[in-house]
């Protein structure tokens, strides 16, 4: 009953001070925005986003170091088939496990009547156990195609209607060409957004039925790994198994020595470590780096509300002080205003978060773009999924910050104003 009656009393209020309210409403929903722009952003880097729906098990070995031990230097570049082959398809502590390699290149239909550019990832059969892909049409290429070396290729429905047009249903045993080898079309997934780092590509080849460059007589390779990890304690041994891995390569390689970095690293690390120097990062380090950005988004707006409620409650003194003479409490008081403050943020907070899916929804790569320079120079479509923007983890950080905003802005002017003596308040009013 006691809430019914303060919403009127604020509905009243932002009526009777309607400039006061829009200023309000307008600095919030601005710092929501923002706010929103940076969350949304890193729950795409970071959230369970399709294909990517298990990133808290998926751990990566994206580079090392080799080391050469007698002359002192150090090559920095990725595996070679032959040592996925014996170094990390043997190892056990792991649910699945995939060699990646990117890629890309003019893609033709065999008549060369029609081309496109694809994107492409050459992977293993156990990419589409990790990555979880929705496959509208046909299924995945088998182990025993890829031990084969059978060029076939998983293609995105997007990548169907660009080369082959018409039903993507249709592409089912067709064949294209790319980098001068025909490959035929076994499945076709529903395509990831540009977004997706790890897992976006335009078609899906076995590594087997492609030409990889390998260097240096063998040493290395363009081969990542990822694996898929039940728990943290099985990372652990997986870590511990990989000791023993790169004393089989110094085995093989005398003069070499395999440095990992301190890999494999969570989705996380990945995404916020620097791939120059491989080396892992605290969610502190994060914080602190955009400690700036967070303060200027959500304490600034705070403070500026802060002193708009301060001036508004030195016009309000003489009115607090007849409604304390006749018995009203400073709690209640308090809850009064808490309230009025409570109903502009979040209408605030609803235009805010309106405005920052708008602009990313139709404005994708100019505001993704100020975070990832490949996105803002993409060629490719770069499109917003719904899991990306309706999120309850996207929702939680809204009611975080109104709540944040909310309570730094109105409790401290308020309180002060309220502490007033009665008489105070009341010579004020004259």
């Amino acid at each position: 009953m006691k809430f019914t009656h303060y919403l009127k009393l604020s509905f009243a209020e932002a009526r009777e001070h309607p400039l006061y309210a829009t200023i309000y409403v307008a600095a919030v929903a601005m710092s929501v925005m923002l706010t929103m722009v940076f969350a949304i952003y890193y729950y795409i880097q970071l959230g369970p986003v399709y294909p990517e729906t298990n990133r808290s098990n998926l751990s990566y070995i994206y580079q090392v170091n080799f080391d050469n031990t007698s002359e002192r230097y150090h090559n920095r570049y990725r595996f070679t088939p032959q040592q996925i082959r014996d170094l990390i398809y043997p190892l056990t502590n792991n649910e699945n496990v995939s060699a990646v390699a990117i890629g890309g290149n003019m893609a033709s239909t065999v008549d060369e009547t029609k081309s496109t550019r694809f994107s492409y990832i050459a992977t293993d059969a156990g990419f589409f156990d990790i990555y979880h892909f929705k496959f509208l049409y046909g299924q995945p290429f088998t182990p025993e195609e890829f031990q084969s070396e059978q060029k076939v290729a998983v293609i995105t429905d997007r990548a169907s209607i660009d080369l082959f047009g018409g039903d993507p249903s249709e592409s089912i045993g067709k064949t294209f060409m790319l980098e001068g080898n025909e490959y035929r079309v076994t499945g076709i997934v529903k395509a990831p957004s540009r977004l997706v780092q790890y897992s976006y590509a335009d078609a899906y080849l076995p590594y087997t039925a492609v030409k990889l460059m390998v260097m240096n007589d063998g040493l290395m390779g363009p081969l990542s790994v990822v694996f898929e990890t039940k728990n943290r304690q099985q990372l652990d041994a997986l870590r511990e198994e990989l000791e023993t891995a790169k004393l089989k390569f110094h085995d093989q390689w005398p003069e070499w020595e395999l440095n990992l970095v301190d890999q494999p690293v969570s989705t996380f690390d990945r995404a916020f470590s620097d791939e120059s120097d491989g080396e892992s990062v605290s969610l502190w380090k994060v914080i602190e780096k955009n400690l700036l950005i967070l303060f200027a988004l959500i304490l600034l707006p705070a403070v500026n509300l802060s002193g708009m409620i301060a001036g508004r409650m030195e016009s309000r003194v003489g009115e607090m002080g007849i409604r304390k003479s006749f018995g009203a409490r400073r709690n209640n008081l308090m809850m009064q205003i808490f309230t009025e403050n409570l109903l502009m943020t979040l209408a605030g907070a609803l235009i805010g978060l309106a405005c920052a899916w708008l602009s990313i929804s139709f404005y994708t790569c100019q505001v993704l773009g100020l975070f990832r320079s490949d996105i803002a120079t993409s060629d490719a479509v770069v499109d917003v999924t719904p899991d990306m923007l309706f999120s309850p983890t996207v929702f939680g950080i809204v009611m975080v910050v109104i709540l944040i905003i909310n309570l730094l802005s109105a409790i401290i002017p308020s309180w002060i104003s309220l502490s007033r003596p009665i008489v105070e308040s009341l010579n004020q009013k004259r």
